[in-house]
């Protein structure tokens, strides 16, 4: 198996965690806060290609959630049937469950638009046609028994070119909605920096043109952040509450001589999470949660760890 052909064990990994990140401080207050209050979990490859250490690492940490995205190198909706299979095991071996297929549906190019990040666009843009990525979303969704997948809105244009292209983007996913609910599945749109839809703002006024419920948000508020919104409480408050059904946790800061922005640790940052979570209970949110750091220093697993201690410790708080 792969996991067996890379040389990992799970009591190395942990052994290693443990030393170097503070796995039990972080279990520790895991138990502390009140996570049951919140599905919470991760995105796999914010840990590791291989999928197996942030398995273990969520059922280590009492957590049930565990969201897909790339696995052992590949995108989730390109693994063959006995990957498939294998992880399909590996997720029952640790008893968890998946919360979203973090697909890249229409994260490309808008026909006749040129995208205003054009270098960024060119590096993700896909090798294969957005028909094909939505019926693999769908069917990776419907195997893995995961209620929704991810959406974009396509690359971002500039601001002359966005009242032509915002109708026939939500055309678009019109049209894949009629799909997804005939099998269904839900859509959750990410709000990305990089997308059409990059704010709380414009996540709320691109919803309001469906009424399907099979239609969502993914709300991510570090995102907001990226695109110069202050999250919380002003994109998060714009947003119909119970279109929200699933979160990003990642936060960012903004470098006040060059005015770029970085991600950093959760609760180190700009987005208000003390004041996001408190709003969550408020509100009664229901929906699934994933932390996803997009930190790499000192390793993978160490980042994700800080910031899973960030994200408890502003859940205690709030």
């Amino acid at each position: 198996m792969k996991a067996a052909a890379q040389g990992w064990s799970r009591r190395k990994f942990l052994r290693a965690a443990t030393a170097t990140a503070g796995l039990w401080l972080a279990g520790r207050h895991l138990r502390a806060a009140p996570v049951e209050r919140f599905r919470l979990g991760i995105l796999t490859d914010e840990v590791s290609q291989d999928p197996e250490p942030a398995l273990a690492l969520m059922r280590d940490l009492n957590l049930n959630w565990v969201e897909l995205r790339t696995v052992w190198g590949k995108h989730v909706i390109f693994l063959d049937s006995d990957e498939r299979r294998e992880l399909r095991d590996l997720l029952a071996k640790y008893r968890l469950f998946v919360s979203n297929i973090a697909a890249p549906t229409y994260k490309t190019t808008f026909p006749g638009t040129t995208p205003i990040a054009r270098e960024e666009a060119e590096e993700y843009e896909p090798r294969v046609d957005q028909e094909e990525i939505l019926r693999r979303a769908i069917d990776t969704a419907r195997y893995f028994n995961v209620p929704q997948f991810r959406a974009f809105t396509f690359w971002r244009v500039a601001d002359s070119e966005r009242p032509r292209v915002m109708p026939e983007i939500r055309e678009v996913l019109r049209r894949a909605l009629k799909i997804a609910e005939h099998n269904g599945v839900s859509i959750v749109v990410e709000n990305e920096y990089t997308t059409n839809v990059a704010t709380g703002a414009e996540v709320a006024e691109f919803i309001q043109s469906f009424e399907s419920p099979f239609l969502g948000v993914l709300w991510d508020p570090g995102n907001a952040v990226f695109a110069g919104e202050k999250s919380f409480r002003e994109g998060y408050e714009r947003i119909p509450k119970h279109r929200i059904y699933h979160l990003h946790l990642k936060d960012a800061v903004r470098d006040p001589q060059s005015g770029r922005y970085r991600w950093a640790v959760v609760g180190e940052g700009q987005v208000d999470f003390v004041g996001q979570f408190a709003a969550l209970i408020k509100d009664g949110y229901r929906g699934t949660l994933s932390l996803e750091t997009h930190l790499d220093q000192p390793t993978r697993e160490q980042a994700s760890l800080a910031s899973m201690r960030g994200v408890l410790h502003c859940i205690r708080k709030a």
